[in-house]
């Protein structure tokens, strides 16, 4: 039997490939370490001279990039020397420590990945306070071990579960599921912190039974100067979207199989799907078995800068997940006033109230799915309309980037990163 990488840390093949070039016009590199001038954000407000904390997450495709981007402002803010391991230039102003990362699926490639990073916070031991570990991190035990043997404080973001992927695509008695889920029981005992995207999720209820303490008040933000409605509701075209990376956790398939029952009752739907992924290939053979050419444009990434306009042309986003923390285009969705629907997953369910500010599927069943697009599809534009208004006073209220990085602040005191005062 042949086993990728773990489900969740898999697309190392999709990650942005930058070349030389680019490279050296967009950051300066010195002694193995890069720094990135790419991609603005809000701007950090101090951490040049804060602890040292080493971020870690796989994979670094455009999705991965732009999650490291804004803990590096969100940290950077916070008060923290910020240095990120990888081996693709971020989109913010960072330190980069070039690190490389596998190239093909497998198991003996990703612990000799783990290795390099184990080695890596070896050697920085004495100048990096904390590790952040991002997606992937509830499987990387080898550098979380490391790192707390040489007394560096870890923290573990709850960004979404190998296991939880494997139990519904391969089985809960799966050997695949059995190793991630030992992987991922030890990671959350052993960890100094675990961090999770509010009060709900299956992975929150697995870590508080290992550990009892959860700091559960850890938050995505958006950018609402950027992210904003940009095409009146009423004005939109007849289409619902997907944006985020093409595998298996993001239950893209499933909502293939949606799009193929919805069609035959809505001819004219347009879908367009913005990302990349391992899964392009069999999504793009989908597309054509099922004569879907007409409604499904596989439109790869798209710029932060074009990303209000994408959202701007929905009637809805579908976040079909099989596990999520809280995944930032539901946010930006909700900014631009674009009614989502989602499987009840990780953070969600904690955000949206079905019905009222978005909807809700407790899974991602093709048929289910593809049924409860379609009653939303129906409703009155003024009905969707007033969902998408609540939707962005949830986002205004609780994800602007000033009131997150308080929120980072305190865990920051609390934990002992930052010396604790006003």
């Amino acid at each position: 039997m042949t086993l990728s990488a773990p489900s969740g840390t898999t697309g190392s093949a999709n990650r942005i490939e930058r070349d030389r070039g680019s490279r050296s016009r967009n950051s300066r590199v010195r002694e193995g370490v890069a720094v990135s001038e790419a991609e603005p954000g809000p701007r950090r407000d101090g951490g040049d001279n804060g602890p040292g904390a080493a971020i870690v997450s796989y994979p670094q495709d455009e999705l991965g990039v732009n999650l490291i981007g804004r803990f590096v402002a969100l940290l950077s803010a916070a008060g923290l020397r910020v240095v990120v391991l990888g081996d693709s230039v971020g989109p913010v102003h960072i330190d980069y420590l070039q690190i490389k990362f596998p190239k093909r699926p497998g198991w003996l490639q990703h612990l000799l990945f783990q290795t390099r990073i184990a080695a890596a916070v070896a050697r920085n031991a004495r100048t990096w306070g904390s590790v952040w570990f991002l997606v992937g991190g509830t499987v990387m035990l080898v550098p979380l071990l490391v790192a707390i043997t040489l007394g560096v404080s870890t923290f573990l973001v709850l960004a979404g579960s190998s296991t939880e992927v494997s139990e519904r695509t391969r089985g809960a008695t799966a050997a695949r599921t059995r190793t991630f889920a030992m992987l991922e029981s030890l990671t959350m005992a052993f960890s100094t912190h675990v961090l999770a995207y509010g009060e709900s999720g299956r992975q929150l209820g697995t870590a508080r039974r290992l550990r009892g303490e959860v700091i559960t008040q850890a938050h995505e933000f958006v950018d609402l100067s950027h992210f904003a409605s940009t095409i009146p509701f009423v004005s939109r075209p007849y289409a619902l979207g997907f944006v985020g990376r093409l595998s298996a956790e993001k239950g893209i398939l499933r909502l293939m199989e949606a799009i193929s029952l919805l069609t035959r009752d809505l001819p004219s739907l347009k879908v367009p799907i913005v990302g990349d992924g391992p899964l392009r290939n069999e999504i793009e053979r989908n597309i054509e078995n099922a004569g879907l050419e007409r409604n499904v444009t596989l439109i790869g990434w798209k710029t932060r800068a074009e990303m209000p306009s994408v959202y701007g042309d929905l009637r809805l986003l579908v976040i079909p997940s099989y596990t999520e923390g809280l995944p930032n285009v539901l946010l930006e969705a909700m900014a631009c006033e674009t009614p989502v629907l989602a499987t009840a997953v990780g953070a969600i369910p904690g955000i949206i109230r079905d019905g009222y500010n978005g909807f809700l599927i407790e899974s991602n069943d093709p048929r289910k799915m593809a049924a409860a697009i379609a009653n939303i599809l129906r409703k009155e534009p003024s009905e969707l309309e007033e969902i998408a208004r609540r939707a962005k006073l949830e986002v205004a209220t609780s994800f602007a980037f000033p009131k997150v990085v308080e929120t980072y602040k305190a865990i920051c005191r609390s934990t002992g990163l930052l010396n604790r005062g006003p």
